[in-house]
C-alpha cells in the first residue's frame, strides 16, 4: 500500500493580533512590554512554555523588566499573574 501524505497549502505560520490591541492598549505601552506581549502571543498559539528569565535573554531584558511588563498588562487586564 503507498503512503500518502496530507498537506494543507493555505498554512501559515502566524500570530494573530487583535485589533482592539492595536488600537487602545499598543499606543500607551511602550518598547519592552510591546515585545513582551507580542512575544507572549506568539508563544501561546503555538503551544510553546516559556519564562522570565528566559524572556529576559531573549530579548536583553532584565528579570525585572520582564516582570514589569507583566505587570502592566495584567493591570490592563490582559493577562492574569499566579
Amino acid at each position: 500500500m503507498s503512503n500518502l501524505t496530507i498537506y494543507q497549502d493555505n498554512y501559515t505560520d502566524a500570530t494573530v493580533i487583535s485589533n482592539r490591541f492595536i488600537d487602545e492598549y499598543m499606543k500607551a505601552a511602550n518598547d519592552a512590554q510591546i515585545k513582551i506581549y507580542l512575544y507572549l502571543t506568539r508563544m501561546i498559539s503555538a503551544r510553546l512554555t516559556t519564562s522570565v528569565s528566559e524572556i529576559a535573554d531573549i530579548f536583553n531584558y532584565t528579570e525585572k523588566d520582564v516582570l514589569r511588563a507583566l505587570k502592566y498588562w495584567e493591570k490592563n487586564r490582559l493577562l492574569t499573574l499566579d
